[in-house]
């Protein structure tokens, strides 16, 4: 690493110096402001973890709390004013932003609290209009295409040490219209790959192309946004032309997005999307609901989510905690319109103002109302409560029936009914997934009056349903191994099979689940059949332990 920034910088020094200098002046650090709800939740939440034991992940709260920040740029509008242009995800957590303009001598000219004019979603994009003392030139843009192989230029403020530092680097287009759905639909515009440097901090910054006729050298072709994680020197960037249609509509009050039912319609949209995911829903919930839920009603909307869907919360949660959080609601929001992932048929009541926000409420499967309230927030409607989960109401309705078991391991013990001479018993052990477990199973018991020592290897299917804590769970069972006959001194070995089916209730205690369970139990020692099955009630107790490894931040 150490080597490469090195050579980074002398690569700095070869190009472009003069030019880079004056265009330093129109590129930007943009920081965001917590609000003080959500610098309070954190810091609670930080605490809560503490005190559990999960000082990794509570650190990690610490660090986001001394401040994030990404990069933007200078934009000219048709009426005079002066904007920056930056990323949405820079910018979504904050309610206001910190605008920094490094000067020669390291101190900053700097612009604090201002409000997020707009953002878009699709895009990844934020606006935010500078005040008018700020005397910053615009950088010229260019909407027409890249070409592959053209050089390209990167600028920001990329973190080193923790604190943001001038970067200015070289590289050329690779592919200059990048169909990647899963970061911009290919319906709205194609993006810009190229090689260019581009690091964490780099978000929002400009990619520029020269330009000798413009006062500062060069224009801005794209925002540099996403970095592949497993290739070298692949970055992307938002074309232009895209960029500057949306911001010169929220300069000229165009954007139709800020209407609610335009909003609503897009909510729904997203919602019976199948090529979608519960993340995409995450542009839709508020910086106010994410601080102002509580961690008990977090925790348990985390705990009753899907293993993969708390894969996409931890990950998020270690960039940014809030943004964990958030799409922690998404999910719940997601799944409160799904049974077992399938989309439930619901209706749409018309939006009801009060005060400066509006009431919709959610039918689902024409009975079960899920209301919602939404309000403004940069620029755009947004959840601020669903179902009262932001204002303290206990998660209830559709959304808290997941089908997902977080343990992948149980022990247990039980007898079965009804015996014959002494009471038969069983002790089995079971690694779990999802929705299927194998394991082995001891059982002693008594068939049409000669006694057996059973060794089984058996294989489980289960549908797991979460009620909070509370976990249900529906089984079948068969299993394949060796019945080793007793009858006096005489032992005879059979190959013989096992079936079975039943219902376990567990208690998510956290790290481990005490279970009971109830069920039937079919026992034949002979495959050949020539040995009658046993037909029992298997009464059984146990525990279920070693969580799922997503699950460690929980």
């Amino acid at each position: 690493m150490k080597k490469s920034l090195s050579s980074l910088f002398v690569l700095l020094f070869l190009t472009g110096f003069l030019n880079a200098a004056s265009l330093k002046d129109s590129v930007c650090i943009v920081r965001s402001n917590l609000s003080e709800k959500s610098t309070t939740f954190l810091q609670n939440y930080g605490s809560s973890l503490k005190k559990q034991g999960y000082g990794k992940y509570a650190t990690i709260i610490d660090n986001y709390l001394e401040g994030s920040f990404g990069s933007g740029f200078v934009y000219e509008g048709s009426n005079g004013k002066k904007y920056v242009i930056t990323n949405r995800h820079v910018v979504i957590s904050g309610d206001t932003v910190t605008i920094q303009f490094e000067k020669d001598d390291g101190t900053y000219d700097e612009y604090k609290d201002l409000p997020v004019l707009a953002i878009d979603d699709d895009l990844d994009v934020a606006v935010i209009e500078l005040p008018s003392t700020a005397r910053k030139s615009g950088i010229s843009v260019k909407t027409s295409a890249v070409s592959d192989g053209e050089d390209v230029w990167t600028a920001g403020f990329p973190g080193l040490g923790g604190k943001p530092a001038w970067q200015f680097g070289k590289g050329s287009v690779t592919n200059s219209s990048a169909r990647i759905d899963e970061l911009v639909s290919s319906s709205i515009t194609t993006i810009i790959q190229h090689s260019a440097q581009v690091d964490g901090g780099n978000s929002g910054g400009p990619l520029l192309v020269k330009d000798s006729s413009t006062s500062l050298g060069y224009r801005v072709v794209g925002i540099n946004t996403w970095k592949a994680a497993n290739r070298e020197n692949t970055n992307f960037a938002i074309p232009m032309k895209a960029v500057k249609t949306f911001v010169d509509n929220v300069i000229a009050r165009k954007n139709s997005s800020g209407l609610i039912e335009n909003r609503i319609e897009k909510f729904n949209n997203s919602i019976a999307n199948k090529e979608e995911t519960f993340g995409k829903m995450s542009r839709f919930i508020s910086n106010d609901m994410v601080s102002s839920l509580s961690s008990k009603t977090f925790l348990n909307i985390v705990n009753t989510a899907s293993s993969e869907a708390q894969d996409i919360i931890l990950a998020n949660f270690i960039v940014d905690p809030l943004e964990g959080i958030r799409y922690a609601i998404a999910a719940y929001v997601w799944n409160s319109f799904r049974r077992r992932g399938e989309l439930i048929a619901y209706t749409t009541g018309t939006p009801e103002a009060v005060d400066s926000a509006y009431n919709v409420t959610f039918t689902i499967d024409g009975k079960t109302p899920f209301t919602s309230t939404w309000i403004k927030e940069q620029g755009l409607w947004k959840i601020s409560d669903f179902n009262g989960i932001a204002s303290g109401s206990e998660i209830t309705g559709a959304s808290t029936v997941t089908c997902y078991d977080p343990f992948v391991l149980d022990l247990s013990g039980s007898v079965f009914f009804p015996n014959q001479g002494s009471l038969p018993f069983a002790i089995s052990f079971n690694y779990r997934t999802e929705l299927y477990g194998y394991g082995f199973k001891y059982v002693s018991d008594t068939i049409e009056g000669v006694g057996y020592n059973i060794f089984l290897m058996d294989f489980s299917f289960f549908v797991p349903i979460n009620f909070g804590k509370v976990i249900v769970t529906p089984y079948a069972t068969a299993g394949l191994g060796s019945f080793r006959e007793k009858e006096g001194t005489e032992f005879d070995f059979y190959f013989g099979y096992m079936l079975g089916a039943g219902l376990e209730v567990a208690y998510d205690a956290g790290n481990w689940a005490p279970f009971i369970g109830v069920g039937y139990s079919g026992l034949n020692p002979s495959i050949m059949g020539n040995i009658d099955t046993k037909n029992s009630v298997d009464v059984k107790v146990g525990i279920k332990f070693v969580r799922n490894a997503s699950f460690n931040l929980w």
